[in-house]
């Protein structure tokens, strides 16, 4: 069972919620900062802090967690802050399904982009220690030439 990176002792579907948790929470968190929507300069401030926390914890935790905390941020930002601005209520119902659908795309995507990196590691690893031996190889058949290639004398 493969491991996912940032969750060493999560499973493969336990890493998944979590990433859809992680995003859902940072798709919220974005959104509390929804009354300073009319004052342009603290908005920007808000949205590089967010920038940060999202490059911060994609190189921490790597693609599963960070593609679908940038699909959030950018879904949030669209949504609360761009004109025309979506409404949460509870007669908007459809918008939250909307945003699931989203996240959970945006989780899929960082799960391959996961594996990916996953398997590009592997093959690297492999590759290096392939390179290793074709060295080593190569100093053993120099050698052996240089042996052969030596006149032989005949015992006496």
């Amino acid at each position: 069972m493969t491991r996912w990176a940032g969750s060493s002792s999560l499973g493969p579907l336990a890493a998944l919620a979590a990433s859809f948790f992680l995003s859902a929470v940072f798709f919220v968190a974005i959104a509390a900062a929804i009354p300073l929507r009319d004052h342009t300069v603290p908005i920007i401030l808000w949205c590089l802090f967010c920038l940060a926390v999202l490059i911060a914890a994609a190189r921490r935790l790597g693609p599963l967690y960070g593609v679908p905390m940038a699909i959030a941020a950018g879904l949030a930002f669209d949504s609360f802050y761009i004109p025309p601005t979506r409404a949460f209520g509870s007669r908007d119902w459809q918008n939250f399904l909307v945003a699931a659908m989203y996240l959970g795309l945006g989780v899929l995507v960082g799960a391959l982009a996961e594996m990916a990196r996953r398997r590009a590691e592997v093959s690297e690893s492999g590759r290096s220690k392939l390179a290793e031996e074709q060295s080593a190889l190569r100093r053993v058949a120099t050698l052996v030439a240089r042996g052969s290639s030596q006149p032989r004398s005949s015992p006496p």
